[in-house]
């Protein structure tokens, strides 16, 4: 302190992206004489910085045939909580039947997109293709669809489904792909729109038809 004016400094966090060094976050601290304030925020600061930091060294890559097991196991979760408690039949099904889905279709028309801490799956998102007649809205008809974008509850808030999605949409340029389609939840929405995608406004009504018959085994 000189002459009763408090000596003030600051130190500026700045988060980088990885891939392109944008910047994720940056915030500036004020010191002041008070330790206590200082210590508080320094600790506070450092933990988001690393936090961020962290996910920023985090990369996507595609899965493979020897990670079908966690894929079904994702799958699962992300429907038991998008759906919450459902039939203990479908459930089972799903669980058997999903193995060899996987097995027909991965890296041919459905890529799944995988973050890992060590070995494990901790967070991912299903990109399947699918290709229709030619027209004006996907001029070359090839279309893609996101699904499944789940990361496991103690990894989130980390910027895991992020990361994925960029990873997924680079791929998808390189593919050529038209159009990709999406349903967003309101706590993905605002991730969704900020990588660029917009809501499909159209003059039609989106409806479905559901098969009642089911084939259990």
């Amino acid at each position: 302190m000189r002459n009763g004016i408090p000596k003030i400094n600051y130190i500026r966090f700045i988060v980088l992206a990885k891939h392109n060094k944008s910047v994720i976050e940056s915030y500036d601290l004020v010191e002041t004489d008070t330790e206590l304030l200082i210590t508080e925020h320094v600790n506070n600061l450092l933990f988001r910085k690393n936090r961020l930091m962290g996910a920023c060294l985090m990369n996507a890559e595609k899965a493979g045939a020897e990670d079908i097991e966690d894929l079904v196991k994702m799958r699962l979760s992300y429907l038991i909580e998008d759906n919450g408690s459902f039939d203990a039949q479908d459930r089972e099904a799903i669980k058997r039947e999903l193995p060899g889905y996987f097995q027909v279709h991965l890296d041919k028309d459905l890529f799944a997109y995988v973050i890992r801490d060590g070995q494990n799956i901790v967070s991912c998102a299903f990109f399947l293709i699918v290709e229709k007649p030619m027209s004006p809205a996907f001029i070359n008809g090839k279309t893609g669809m996101v699904l499944n974008v789940y990361t496991c509850p103690a990894y989130r808030r980390r910027g895991y489904a992020r990361i994925i999605m960029e990873a997924l949409l680079l791929e998808a340029k390189k593919m050529e792909i038209s159009v990709i389609e999406l349903k967003a939840t309101e706590d993905g929405y605002p991730l969704y729109c900020s990588v660029g995608f917009m809501e499909d406004v159209s003059k039609y009504h989106l409806m479905k038809w559901k098969n009642q018959w089911r084939n259990i085994k």
